[in-house]
């Protein structure tokens, strides 16, 4: 698993804070902003190893043998893996567009009291169906006061807190395969990446509702993979505060299905 941790930065005589304007970009970009070698064997491998119509976005053989890559090249450079700087730098899915994968997430958030018994449902849960093909990420996040927010804590059952736990999951997945009959790098049409999306969310989905079934209070990104229901809605947000905002024009199909009527 991946660990996202910060701490509060006490004013402009902090070591933190004059370390950050020493190296605005932290350690771990290079100074051209290319992919990293390292992500690239991932992807490259990945690639590689979904041959014909073959979409899998979970751990197999091919992603072990990337991550084994990486992890000897990090040995090699002898440099630790424990990097520092803004996460805008850090993560490649958000900095680079690749043309040749792409991937889904979902971000759940959870108090800090059941973070232990949600790390255990998840790893049962992907135990018996599948890991997916990217780390955990474990992230701390400060609450905050917005209505609809999903680390606003207030109506959360043992909240307000001052911060909440997320657990964020990464489906990786190649847009690009080799094609058996002629050996050529193809890449997959609009339907077979929406096929891929519909495995993930069924993935996902069942996690969801193991959650559920265990009594466990979160709530999820508005923008990534959820499946938040009118009911949710009512029970996790503030909605009787917001809903007086809402446009009728600009609600679409998402929100309608997700929101509560008016």
């Amino acid at each position: 698993a991946l660990l996202w941790a910060a701490r509060k930065i006490e004013g402009m005589n902090d070591p933190a804070w004059k370390e950050y304007n020493k190296h605005r970009d932290g350690d771990y970009v290079d100074e051209d902003k290319t992919l990293p070698v390292s992500m690239l064997i991932f992807c490259g491998v990945h690639k590689e190893g979904q041959e014909n119509f073959r979409v899998a976005p979970y751990n197999d053989p091919y992603v072990t043998t990337a991550f084994n890559v990486m992890e000897m090249l990090i040995a090699k450079r002898k440099k630790e893996n424990t990097f520092h700087g803004p996460q805008r730098n850090m993560l490649p899915v958000d900095r680079l567009m690749n043309e040749d994968v792409s991937c889904a997430m979902a971000e759940w958030a959870f108090l800090p009291k059941d973070a232990e018994l949600v790390l255990k449902i998840y790893q049962e849960y992907f135990h018996y169906t599948e890991w997916p093909n990217l780390p955990l990420e474990v992230e701390f996040v400060k609450c905050d006061d917005h209505y609809m927010s999903p680390w606003n804590s207030r109506k959360m059952k043992g909240g307000p807190v001052e911060y909440l736990v997320k657990a964020n999951i990464l489906w990786f997945f190649s847009l690009k395969y080799t094609d058996p009959q002629d050996g050529k790098m193809k890449t997959r049409s609009r339907k077979e990446q929406e096929i891929v999306r519909d495995q993930i969310e069924v993935h996902a989905q069942g996690l969801w509702n193991q959650l559920k079934e265990e009594g466990i209070c979160f709530k999820a990104h508005w923008g990534k993979i959820n499946f938040t229901t009118p009911e949710d809605v009512e029970q996790l947000y503030e909605w009787e505060k917001f809903k007086k905002y809402i446009q009728p024009e600009m609600m679409n199909e998402y929100y309608k299905k997700r929101l509560p009527k008016l």
